[in-house]
């Protein structure tokens, strides 16, 4: 049963070993690769509550899109906001397939998500007043594909979804910033 644990661990930590992850600034420093709707996976902090990392959608107007704490809802926020993070990292992730009308169509329903609360005791269901941040990019993707005739599935429907999750997403490529 140990060599088991230990093989699962050592498999999970090197498929993590194989992404890319880059400080705020140089994400800040290498803006001009970054992308409307991209996905940028925050790393796992020292908080109990940081242990499962955190997510965030980057925006037409490029700001960080992130559902962020207990009762507060959507917030958008410049990169340059989180330049005094030091002690984690990011990876950016982009969805393969991305297109003109998946951008326009993500952009008309970002809206919807402006009166969502925080709240990760929250089921699958999309029209839930609550979400987290890796349960709205799953599903800001999944209405979006919906309404154009695809099934986007950005991880394969686990529950709860975690930020984590889609570093594992065949459907999302990661990006280099250098």
């Amino acid at each position: 049963m140990k060599k088991i644990l230990f093989i699962l661990l050592l498999t999970c930590s090197l498929s993590l070993a194989d992404i890319k992850w880059y400080s705020f600034r140089e994400l800040i420093n290498n803006q001009n690769k970054i992308q409307p709707f991209d996905i940028i996976v925050l790393s796992k902090g020292d908080k109990l509550f940081q242990q499962w990392g955190h997510c965030f959608l980057v925006n037409e107007d490029m700001k960080l899109i992130e559902f962020k704490n207990y009762g507060d809802d959507f917030v958008d926020n410049p990169f340059y906001s989180f330049y005094f993070i030091e002690n984690r990292q990011i990876s950016v992730f982009r969805y393969k397939k991305m297109n003109n009308e998946l951008k326009n169509k993500l952009n008309e329903l970002l809206p919807n998500y402006y009166n969502k609360v925080y709240s990760v005791f929250t089921s699958s269901d999309t029209e839930s007043l609550a979400s987290y941040c890796s349960k709205f990019i799953y599903t800001i993707y999944k209405d979006a594909g919906k309404e154009i005739g695809e099934n986007i599935e950005l991880v394969n429907n686990s529950w709860p979804i975690l930020p984590y999750d889609f570093t594992k997403s065949s459907l999302l490529e990661n990006i280099r910033l250098d």
